[in-house]
Parts: C-alpha cells; sequence; structure tokens
C-alpha cells in the first residue's frame, strides 16, 4: 500500500501565493474595465458580473493545488484575467492605429495620396487639445510640397473673415491664434469638406482643420 504526505506548510503557502494571483487578476481587471469608455450601462454590469464569477471560481481552484509551481501560477493569473487582456490589447492596437495608420489614411483621404515623403510627426490633435472633436491633423512638411497639395487642390489664401465656417476654431485667438508670418489657406476637399491649413513657421508643425 502506497502512502503519500503532504507537508501543511507547502500547501498552505501555494494557498496564499495563488489566492494573491487571483487578487492582483482582480484588481488589475477592474483597473482595465474602469478606462472602458462610453458604454451601455448593462455593458458595464455584465463586465463586472462576470469578472466576479470568473476570480470566484479562480478562487475555489486556487485551494486545491498542493504546491506552487510556475505553471500553476501562470494557469491561476492568467484564465481570470483574459478578458481584461484581450481588452488591454484591444486598446494597444487602437491606440497604434490612431497615431500612425489613421492619420495617414485621413490625409491620404483629404489632401494627397500618396503621402509626401516629407511629411513627418504626422498625428491627429487629440481631443483633450480641441474644444470639438472636428478632424484636425498636425504634421511636418517641405515648402514645395505644401505649395503643390495647395495648388492641385485648390486652396486659395483668406483672411479670418473670408473663412467659410464661421465657428472655425481657426478664429479663436485662445486657441488657435494666427502669429504675424501665419497663412490661412481654404478649399473644399472630398466630400464637399472645408479643409483650413494654418501655414506656420518651419520650426513649428502645419495644422489642418
Amino acid at each position: 500500500m502506497a502512502e503519500v504526505s503532504t507537508n501543511p506548510g507547502t500547501r498552505a503557502r501555494a494557498v496564499s501565493i495563488h489566492l494573491g494571483l487571483v487578487g492582483l487578476s482582480f484588481v488589475l481587471s477592474l483597473a482595465v474595465l474602469s478606462g472602458i469608455g462610453l458604454v451601455p450601462g448593462e455593458v458595464i454590469e455584465c463586465a463586472a458580473i462576470g469578472t466576479l464569477i470568473i476570480h470566484g471560481a479562480a478562487a475555489i481552484v486556487a485551494l486545491y493545488p498542493r504546491r506552487a509551481t510556475r505553471v500553476s501560477c501562470l494557469i491561476i493569473f492568467c484564465v481570470p484575467f483574459l478578458p481584461a487582456g484581450c481588452e488591454m490589447v484591444f486598446r494597444a492596437r487602437r491606440a497604434y492605429e490612431w497615431r500612425y495608420v489613421l492619420p495617414a489614411d485621413r490625409f491620404r483621404d483629404n489632401l494627397a495620396s500618396p503621402v509626401p515623403a516629407s511629411v513627418s510627426n504626422l498625428r491627429f490633435v487629440p481631443l483633450d487639445e480641441s474644444k470639438r472633436p472636428d478632424l484636425m491633423l498636425r504634421f511636418d512638411i517641405a515648402p514645395a510640397d505644401l505649395d503643390e497639395i495647395l495648388a492641385r487642390q485648390g486652396f486659395r489664401r483668406v483672411s479670418l473673415d473670408e473663412l467659410l465656417r464661421h465657428d472655425d476654431l481657426f478664429r479663436d485667438p485662445s486657441y488657435l491664434p494666427i502669429d504675424g508670418d501665419d497663412e490661412l489657406f481654404q478649399a473644399r476637399v472630398a466630400w464637399g469638406t472645408v479643409a483650413v491649413i494654418k501655414d506656420q513657421p518651419a520650426a513649428h508643425p502645419r495644422d489642418l482643420s
């Protein structure tokens, strides 16, 4: 007859480690859930309930392993954290697209395709820097390439009083002040959209709204 002896101290240590990992996963999952944007309240409630259920089940499972191994710790932490981890991957992908992919797409749609090689630091003006959720791009570009875009798209130089949109953000001196050397160019581009380019000195980026 075979007998197996278990060290109570080893099992207690395994339980404490595994429960600690479940608790860490729960805290991190709540932190991720708190960053979810504007979604229906039912979605948040379902996510919260699901998080409680899956971590409760993980806590029960954490009571059974006799030893804490790398594999057991990885499973105990990763399985309940999987939904929040997927949300983090989705956010990272979305942030990458908003920083590097979508600005170039909007540039090609509204100004020039392909994007001139001299264009750099191309990015959206973030909402926390804007007063309205209008499409605004900021970029650096060689003067020759900018002149070519202005001519091809039919931009013409205008004053503040000639802007077609009376609520254009370039009219707001507290937000987008027009310095002495700045020039405004206006045109109707794709789908009849009114685009305005503020051409700033070489040391500063260009803004498109």
